[in-house]
Order: structure tokens, then sequence, then C-alpha cells
């Protein structure tokens, strides 16, 4: 039995990934933030290394990440109210030049090496 068969006919994510597999990832979920909740950080590194071999890299990347968005989205608004904008307007312009170059050189990477 998979996953999908439990769910109505239009609606079918994971499809054909067996009911170990997601149980198994579940499972994976719960070790990651038992991680957080123990060390306060760090719950997403064992999450992507254990629902990779299940899922694949991309969709274990994209369900890490927003599994992560929901168990903190609740800590927006506090960060906000309590921000040094000026400090963190200099930390998000660093990131975004960073992830633009490095997104760009790792396109291009194939066509200079």
């Amino acid at each position: 039995m998979t996953f999908s068969e439990l769910l109505p006919a239009q609606f079918a994510p994971f499809e054909g990934v067996p009911s170990w597999a997601i149980a198994c990832v579940i499972a994976s979920y719960f070790f990651g933030f038992f991680v957080r909740g123990a060390f306060g950080f760090g719950s997403n590194m064992p999450i992507v290394l254990l629902t990779t071999w299940l899922l694949g890299p991309h969709h274990a990347i994209l369900l890490t990440a927003l599994a992560a968005v929901a168990a903190q989205i609740h800590l927006l608004p506090q960060g906000i109210a309590t921000a040094d904008w000026r400090v963190s307007r200099q930390l998000i312009a660093g990131m975004v030049l960073g992830v633009g170059s490095g997104t760009w050189l790792f396109v291009q990477w194939p066509r200079i090496g």
C-alpha cells in the first residue's frame, strides 16, 4: 500500500512512494526536531541526510525547507520587532550578493572548467 492510495484521487503527493518510506521520513523529522529541541539548531542536516535516500535530493531539500519555515514562522513577528536593523541590513545585503554570485558561478562552472 502506498501513501497516495490513502488520499483522494485528485490529491496525490509523493505518488509511488511506499508507506514504509513515508514512515521513515516522519521518523527522521522527529529525530531532526529532537536535535533542534536539544541543541537549539541543526535539525536540517540529519533530516536532509536521511530523507535524501528515500525521496531524492530535490524533494528532500524542498520538504525540509518547507518544514523549517513552518516550524519557525511563529518567531517572525518577534524577530522583526526586536531586530537590530543596522546590522541586519548589512547581513541581508551580503547574503543577497553571496547567493546571487554563488548561483551564477555554479551555473557557469561547466563552461569555465
